[in-house]
């Protein structure tokens, strides 16, 4: 998705987490994208923790939010 259009797309689908988008051939290339729309949910100490390739379903989003509540509950330990 284009940086530009990346605002209007996550208010469209209500996604409740940080969004950040990329279309140079560069990091398409390092991140091995191979379909668009594709989404890289990163933990906290920076690996990817899901991929998900096509549309967001509500079960993709319901998932990635218990996975983000559960990344943030195991900050708030230490």
């Amino acid at each position: 998705l284009d940086p530009g259009r990346t605002e209007p797309y996550v208010a469209q689908h209500q996604l409740p987490w940080p969004v950040y988008s990329v279309a140079n051939r560069e990091a398409i290339a390092a991140l091995g994208v191979q379909r668009v729309p594709m989404t890289l949910v990163v933990n906290a100490s920076g690996l990817v923790a899901m991929v998900i390739q096509g549309q967001l379903g509500q079960e993709h989003k319901d998932g990635i939010s218990t996975f983000l509540q559960g990344e943030a509950s195991l900050g708030s330990e230490n």
